[in-house]
């Protein structure tokens, strides 16, 4: 797997990649541009797990300014602030053709399948994802209904309405005038020409960038020794959306490959 080091959120994503190869050996698989078993998968990626004591669970703590009780993952008294875009994820149950397109925000996710069979060839291609972000005005709202934390507003009162916010933080514009901070698109592209998108449930918070492979039992059994996964190119344009958040959603996810792309573990 490889890592980013730096967080981004909105932007422009361009991976060039190459799936398999078209010779075949004796190592690789039967038809060499579909490794099979596999899963590879484009992603960006943040997590951050905010533990409550269990006798305040059911409520917001002022000394926790993250923990929303709206959030509490059922028998854990906790939250699960999950920021992720795949753009998109190879190999489920074999198939290289149709893939997933998924968006995770906190509890949040919504999966779709588009057409990749463009790129099962053997040669190099361009994924592209854009993402967008935006400010979403909340109305009737009062300063005394939240707590600042991180350079962001966070939700104090359990009358106001979780769907509206889903645990987002809010920017303050002035007295009593906020608005949420929301993921607004993923629009996915290969070498150019329109694939589909992700409309809901797209993150704000800020993630690294990965690209990996790994063998989970729902990519199916892999009848081969040896393939290759080829990355020519890695680029991103950062937009600085409205609804960009930065800095909370912060632990970084080593990379298992060496300064010469030799993998540090199998």
């Amino acid at each position: 797997m490889i890592v980013s080091k730096q967080f981004f959120a909105s932007g422009r994503y361009d991976v060039v990649i190459k799936i398999g190869e078209v010779k075949r050996k004796n190592s690789s698989p039967k038809d060499p541009i579909r490794p099979i078993g596999m899963v590879l998968a484009i992603w960006t990626y943040a997590y951050r797990w905010v533990q409550a004591p269990e006798i305040q669970a059911k409520d917001f703590i002022t000394d926790i300014p993250l923990y929303n009780p709206h959030l509490n993952r059922h028998g854990y008294n906790a939250n699960e602030y999950w920021s992720e875009i795949d753009f998109p994820e190879f190999g489920k149950n074999q198939n290289m053709e149709q893939e997933l397109y998924n968006t995770f925000m906190q509890n949040k996710h919504q999966s779709r399948k588009y057409s990749t069979s463009s790129v099962i060839d053997g040669q190099y291609h361009t994924m592209t994802t854009i993402w967008r972000t935006h400010l979403v005005p909340m109305p009737d709202l009062k300063d005394e209904q939240f707590i600042k934390y991180g350079g962001y507003y966070w939700i104090q009162d359990k009358q106001v309405n979780y769907e509206n916010y889903l645990g987002q933080p809010f920017k303050k514009l002035s007295k009593d005038n906020y608005s949420v901070y929301k993921g607004k698109s993923a629009t996915h592209y290969i070498d150019g020409k329109f694939v589909g998108s992700n409309l809901q449930w797209v993150p704000s918070m800020a993630g690294q960038l990965n690209i990996g492979v790994w063998f989970p039992e729902w990519g199916g059994e892999e009848p081969w020794a040896e393939s290759f996964i080829s990355v020519a190119s890695v680029k991103v344009w950062q937009y600085n959306d409205p609804g960009d958040v930065h800095g909370i959603l912060t632990e970084d996810i080593l990379s298992n490959m060496d300064q010469k792309g030799i993998p540090s573990t199998r």
